[in-house]
């Protein structure tokens, strides 16, 4: 057999082959083989931008697949769903963010060598992270935890990942375990505050004041502390009122919050839809409009009441003579059981839900507006409850000020969240041991 019969017959073997796979797995499929590289890429890089966008709930296989290029057949093919797409997406997500805070260790190794320079340094990444849809994609991830629980291993590994780069920049700094760990925690709540309110200059002044209070006692235990008067205290933010008496002239009006409470508490901000509520309800979803302004003002009411929901005494600003701890040890065990998560028939701690829903009203805030100023809000008010109890316990005020109240504030927040995702087991030696370094003060 000649040259030329021998490629003719196997390119009709070839042909019978493609035929078959064709006739069994699509012409997509068929197209897949040839490209199914680039297209494995495009899906799953278009599904962390789609995430990072609209948010996890919100996300359509669709769309994914046209701006990937082919269609959802392919997605089923290769994924078997939206399940299988977010789980290999969180892969490719890790990946990349790895590659993203390796490359930026290049550019700063050896570099940050005081406390000024690790503040800014610090106050850069947050601000460099609010604009990358990878960093987005993670927040997602970690402040809607319980929606997918099958992404816990990939959220450790990313949590130990941001741990080992602070680790890494901290080589040379006394204590930079504890140190890379605390910031590791701060910079995961301070990018969803960051999202929305990253060109707000209040914002970028509240956070640089965050980070330099989180770093100094670290590195410059021995430089008087600075006394200005802190941009915290100047916006002098006022505290969450809370919910002692619930409005009883209008019982359907409260049926309708409460709902809406339990679906934000259990399942996310994102998952509240009037439609839904309507039917819990067995009302007509007008029966929204007409007790509140719009859907705008009853989301935002109901993330309000979800957010104060079971505050503790000393947490609650309408308890004047409230409960306070007498040390800074019974303080800690108390935080301690404020930021457990669920087990069982018990509750999870009154922070656990604070901070998710924190988390994810930020995450929100720059597609839905309404939610803005209260995202603005939270973050001035960050650290007000913690000051309270440092006051009560030493009224002297050396104890704590009103800055590195705010940093200790939203490592605690940060703490509850990683704890709900399975990723942190500080205890109350670690919530002993991070607020010691930030309260440390000098004489």
């Amino acid at each position: 057999m000649n040259f030329l019969s021998r490629f003719t017959v196997i390119f009709i073997v070839y042909q019978r082959l493609m035929a078959v796979v064709a006739a069994n797995y699509g012409a997509d499929y068929l197209r897949g083989m040839v490209k199914v590289a680039p297209i494995h890429d495009a899906l799953l890089d278009q599904t962390i931008a789609m995430v990072a966008e609209v948010g996890l709930e919100q996300i359509s296989l669709r769309t994914i697949a046209a701006q990937a290029g082919c269609t959802t057949a392919v997605i089923f093919q290769q994924y078997q769903g939206k399940a299988g797409l977010i789980s290999a997406s969180l892969e490719r997500a890790l990946a990349r963010d790895m590659n993203a805070h390796e490359a930026l260790f290049a550019q700063i190794d050896g570099l940050l060598a005081s406390h000024s320079t690790l503040s800014d340094f610090m106050a850069g990444y947050v601000a460099l992270r609010a604009r990358q849809d990878v960093a987005r994609f993670w927040s997602e991830m970690l402040f809607k935890s319980k929606q997918i629980a099958e992404g816990t291993p990939h959220l450790v590994r990313w949590h130990a990942m941001r741990v080992g780069f602070w680790r890494r920049v901290l080589a040379e700094t006394p204590d930079g375990e504890t140190l890379a760990a605390m910031i590791a925690g701060y910079t995961a709540m301070e990018e969803v505050y960051a999202y929305p309110l990253v060109d707000d200059p209040q914002y970028q002044l509240l956070m640089r004041e965050t980070t330099r209070a989180l770093t100094r006692a670290a590195f410059d235990p021995d430089v008087p502390e600075d006394r200005h008067t802190s941009v915290s205290a100047i916006l002098d933010k006022a505290p969450l009122p809370s919910i002692s008496q619930e409005t009883t002239a209008f019982a359907m009006r409260e049926q309708l919050l409460g709902y809406a409470i339990q679906a934000i508490v259990e399942d996310g901000i994102g998952t509240v839809n009037q439609r839904s509520l309507a039917e819990k309800a067995s009302v007509s979803s007008s029966m929204i409009t007409y007790h509140f302004k719009d859907m705008k003002s009853f989301v935002n009411e109901a993330v309000w009441r979800a957010l104060v929901h079971g505050i503790p005494r000393e947490l609650d600003p309408s308890y004047d003579a409230a409960e306070m701890p007498g040390s800074l040890d019974e303080w800690f065990a108390m935080l301690d059981a404020h930021i457990r998560p669920r087990a069982g028939d018990m509750p999870a701690g009154f922070y656990t839900g604070f901070a998710r829903i924190t988390g994810q009203a930020c995450l929100l805030a720059d597609t839905r507006s309404s939610l803005m100023p209260l995202v603005q809000h939270l973050r001035g008010l960050e650290g007000w409850g913690t000051y309270r109890v440092s006051r009560t316990i030493d009224p002297s005020d050396r104890t704590l000020t009103r800055d590195r109240a705010a940093a200790f504030g939203m490592w605690i927040k940060a703490e509850a969240v990683l704890r709900e995702a399975g990723l942190s087991d500080a205890g109350v030696a670690g919530i002993a041991r991070v607020a010691k370094g930030i309260f440390a003060t000098t004489p």
